[in-house]
């Protein structure tokens, strides 16, 4: 598997893996990221997961990743009829039992997540206490679609889209805490589409957008 630093691999090598974890509330999660060769063959037995759910079922891979194809543990603990229906994307921060926080370095997010069918993919460029940090992982589609297309508004895009009504089906939030700014919220809604800092995900949207290859409900890139 071809991680996004290759800094990380200088040491050991990395597999991709994924987890099938059984909640407290009994409810079935899927945990997929990247872990060194060494922690596949130690953890592959493992009963309970960082979180403190049951892992019902847990497998690494290294096959290399081939054009228009997923990650191989894509297919892994039972995903590949999911396949179609939920959103990967990279995952640091997003989520409180995250096993990496926010970061400094868009590079430096090698954790991913298999988001809810009603999520995609998000990015997001904080200021706290004055240093910048990115935020990876899902939102929901319907806050998405609101701020993402009131951002490529912000940025010259024509969508041709009414925000206010938008809005008011949805949440159009502008975020301001004491120490904490948002300086850039942006989502996108192909698999592993935050991969990189939100500024540069936006720029990608906002040339895809201008060549009518952006799907405005789905956020997709039109093929």
């Amino acid at each position: 598997m071809k991680l996004k630093s290759a800094h990380l691999m200088r040491y050991e090598a990395w597999e991709c893996f994924i987890e099938e974890i059984i909640t407290a509330q009994l409810l079935v999660v899927f945990d997929a990221g990247c872990r060194s060769t060494k922690a596949c063959r130690a953890n592959s037995l493992t009963k309970r997961a960082e979180s403190g759910g049951l892992i019902a079922c847990s497998h690494c891979c290294n096959t290399p990743k081939m054009a228009n194809t997923h990650e191989c543990n894509s297919n892994l603990c039972g995903l590949e009829a999911m396949d179609n229906q939920s959103t990967q994307c990279y995952y640091c921060g997003h989520w409180a039992d995250a096993r990496q926080g926010v970061v400094t370095d868009p590079l430096q997010c090698v954790k991913k997540k298999l988001c809810g069918d009603d999520e995609i993919c998000s990015v997001t460029t904080k200021n706290i206490g004055g240093v910048t940090k990115y935020e990876f992982g899902c939102k929901q589609l319907l806050e998405c679609q609101t701020h993402t297309i009131a951002s490529l508004e912000l940025q010259g895009v024509h969508t041709g889209i009414d925000i206010v009504q938008l809005a008011g089906a949805g949440t159009l939030q502008v975020i301001g805490r004491k120490r904490q700014i948002n300086n850039c919220d942006i989502c996108c809604g192909d698999d592993y589409c935050n991969d990189a800092s939100c500024e540069s995900v936006r720029r990608r949207l906002v040339t895809f957008a201008n060549a009518n290859r952006l799907n405005y409900t789905s956020l997709k890139v039109i093929q």
